[in-house]
């Protein structure tokens, strides 16, 4: 093999990349190339949770028998694949999809409340400024938060409606608020809850807890924002150092070692 096929063997990878991260950001340059595939991932259960309002533990119920008829499943091929007398390496091959298939469904759940997490936290500063404004020209927290349920979309929205089916169950707006906190895995959201219902307490003017809210919330943005592009500046240095940088010292140095292996011969 020539070293312009290894070389572009080992940059094919990375160029495949390139090409998909250049036409996902064309497509949507304020969008990242991961959040639909994000966003979609496991929809149909989350859907199901929405729609059907259905609780975790129904969710996690059939799951479990989902689960259980599948290893049942992987179970009868390995004992098929043995008793017919297929390879070794078959059998172990289905074991290890099994295993592999075990460890991913296992973390799903953790997975799909720390991306919810993530969701509720990237659009919380937008709608508690909203929410600021709404309260601001003299709507009522209840009254805003069915506006702000209303126009806008998202995680957060659907949690304030949420809130607001609470309250219309005959829930005040503290204890809406408490569950809203709750069920947000996001110590932002939390802190807002907590301030919000301190607030409607002992009296306060929420106009003015709100805007300093709306503050910290730009600030801790802000922070996250740049921890974010400090991780990414770091991850990106990883295949120019290990992957580009090699590949660039061998081009450069493989003419000087054919034309010395040659004289040497």
């Amino acid at each position: 093999m020539s070293i312009f096929s290894l070389s572009l063997l080992l940059m094919s990878p990375i160029i495949a990349y390139a090409t998909y991260l250049l036409l996902n950001e064309n497509k949507d340059p304020l969008k990242g190339f991961h959040d639909d595939f994000l966003r979609n991932f496991r929809a149909n259960q989350e859907s199901l949770l929405r729609t059907q309002n259905l609780d975790e533990k129904l969710i996690s119920e059939r799951t479990k028998k989902r689960n259980r008829f599948l290893y049942i499943l992987f179970g009868i091929a390995i004992g098929i694949l043995f008793i017919s007398g297929a390879s070794f390496i078959t059998i172990i091959f289905l074991a290890i999809s099994l295993a592999i298939f075990r460890y991913w469904d296992k973390g799903l759940a953790s997975r799909l409340r720390k991306k919810r997490s993530e969701v509720a936290e990237a659009e919380f500063p937008s709608v508690v400024e909203l929410f600021a404004v709404l309260v601001s020209a003299g709507e009522s927290p209840s009254t805003a938060m069915l506006r702000v349920s209303e126009r806008a979309n998202g995680e957060m929205a659907r949690e304030f409606a949420s809130a607001l089916l609470d309250l219309k169950k005959g829930k005040s707006l503290s204890q809406s608020l408490e569950v809203l906190g709750a069920q947000v895995s996001s110590t932002t959201v939390r802190r807002f809850c907590d301030t919000l219902i301190l607030a409607i307490e002992r009296g306060s003017s929420l106009s003015d807890v709100l805007n300093r809210q709306v503050e910290e919330v730009r600030a801790g943005q802000h922070a996250s924002l740049l921890t974010a592009a400090g991780k990414a500046e770091i991850s990106l240095m990883i295949p120019v150092i290990f992957l580009i940088l090699p590949i660039s010292v061998l081009f450069a140095l493989w003419p000087s070692y054919v034309s010395l292996g040659q004289s040497v011969m």
